[in-house]
C-alpha cells in the first residue's frame, strides 16, 4: 500500500471515530494533505483541548477492533440513498455535483462515507498515526488534522523532522542569512540574496545560452535560442490546507532502470521524437518533510524544447535542507 492509502484510511477512521463519539456532528469530507490528512466537521457542541485526545483514543479503539474496510463502487443514486439513510445528508448532497458514472463509498464497520482512492483492508493495519490539532473554521466548522505512516519508526522520524522544521523554514533561514527581509508587503531581496539567485540561475544555464528578460506577451517560441527567467512573486511553502504536492498517476506506468541518468533521458527524448509526440517531463525534489515540489518542467512544443526552472523554489529547499553551518555558504 502507498503512503496515500494510509493517510486516506486515517482520515476515514478519524471521521468514524468523531461521528461515533459525537453522533450529532455533520461530515464535510476529508483529504490527504502534503504532510498527513485532515477531515472537516460541522459541530453544534463545544470543542475543547480534551477533544483531540478523546478522538485519538476512539481511533485506536477502532484499530483494536480490527474492523474490515470495504470500498464499494456505486451508482450515484444508490450511494446518495445509502448516505442519507446513515444520516450523512451533507455528504449525500455532494453526490449531486459528481459527473462520474460511479462514486466510491468506504465502509468501516457500520460507518459509511465517500472516499476517493485506495484504502487499507482492515483497521488493524493503521498502527502509526497521530492527531495534531483541531482548528476552528467559519460557520461552526472544525478541521481535524493529523499524520499517518506505514510504521511507527517512519512516524517517529517524521515527527522529529517536523519539530525541527519551524527553525529551518526558508523564511527564517533566508532572513537570518541576510538574503532578504520580510516586510508586511512581502519579500525584500537584499544584495546577498540577489547574488545567490544569480549564481543559481547561471548554474542551470548552458555555456552558450544568453539570459534575457521579456514580457509574458512575448511567446517563447519566438526566442528559441534564449533562456528566459520568469519574474514571479517569491512565495512561502504552506504547511496546512491544500498544500501543493506531487501525487502521480498510477493507473499505467513504465519503469526503466539505468545507471546513466543523462543517457536515459536522451533515450526517452529520442523515443518520443521518433514517435512524433509532444511531451512534458517534470523533475521534483523533496523537502525535509518529504513533500515533493516540481522544480523543473521540460516541454516540447512546436519543435522547441522549453525548460522552466523554479529558481526561487530550489533556493528555498536548499536553505531548508542545509545544515546550520552550511546556511549562508551555499555554493554552486
Amino acid at each position: 500500500m502507498t503512503l496515500s492509502s494510509y493517510r486516506r484510511t486515517a482520515a476515514a477512521i478519524a471521521a468514524a471515530a468523531f461521528y461515533e463519539k459525537y453522533p450529532g456532528v455533520e461530515l464535510r469530507g476529508g483529504r490527504e494533505t502534503a504532510v498527513g490528512f485532515s477531515y472537516d466537521f460541522k459541530v453544534s457542541h463545544p470543542i475543547n483541548n480534551e477533544t483531540l485526545a478523546i478522538i485519538e483514543e476512539e481511533m485506536r479503539q477502532i484499530v483494536r477492533e480490527k474492523r474490515e474496510i470495504r470500498l464499494m463502487d456505486m451508482v450515484p443514486f444508490s450511494a446518495k440513498e445509502l448516505l442519507k439513510a446513515k444520516g450523512h445528508l451533507s455528504r449525500a448532497k455532494e453526490i449531486d455535483t459528481a459527473d462520474a458514472a460511479l462514486v466510491q463509498v468506504i465502509q468501516i464497520g457500520s460507518f459509511y462515507d465517500l472516499v476517493f482512492g485506495d484504502a487499507l483492508k482492515n483497521s488493524e493495519e493503521l498502527t502509526a498515526f497521530k492527531l495534531e490539532k483541531l482548528t476552528a473554521l467559519d460557520n461552526g466548522m472544525v478541521r481535524l488534522s493529523g499524520y499517518a505512516y506505514p510504521t511507527k519508526e517512519a512516524l517517529k522520524e517524521f515527527l522529529h523532522r517536523f519539530k525541527r522544521y519551524a527553525e529551518k523554514r526558508h523564511e527564517r533561514t533566508g532572513e537570518h542569512s541576510q538574503l532578504w527581509k520580510i516586510a508586511p508587503e512581502g519579500i525584500i531581496w537584499l544584495k546577498k540574496g540577489l547574488q545567490t539567485l544569480d549564481k543559481l540561475v547561471h548554474h542551470f544555464l548552458p555555456p552558450e545560452a544568453e539570459l534575457i528578460a521579456a514580457a509574458p506577451s512575448i511567446h517563447r517560441h519566438k526566442l528559441p535560442q534564449a533562456w528566459q527567467r520568469d519574474i514571479a512573486e517569491f512565495q512561502f511553502f504552506p504547511v496546512w490546507d491544500f498544500e501543493a504536492g506531487l501525487y502521480g498517476v498510477q493507473a499505467a506506468q513504465l519503469s526503466i532502470f539505468s545507471q546513466d541518468a543523462k543517457s536515459l533521458l536522451q533515450f526517452v527524448e529520442k523515443s518520443l521524437n521518433i514517435l512524433g509526440l509532444e511531451y512534458k517531463a517534470e523533475f521534483c525534489i523533496e523537502d525535509i518533510l518529504g513533500r515533493e515540489w516540481q522544480v523543473v518542467l521540460l516541454k516540447k512544443m512546436s519543435g522547441n524544447v522549453i525548460a522552466t526552472i523554479a529558481i526561487e523554489k530550489i533556493l528555498a529547499i536548499l536553505l531548508e535542507s542545509a545544515s546550520e553551518h552550511a546556511i549562508g555558504a551555499i555554493s554552486f
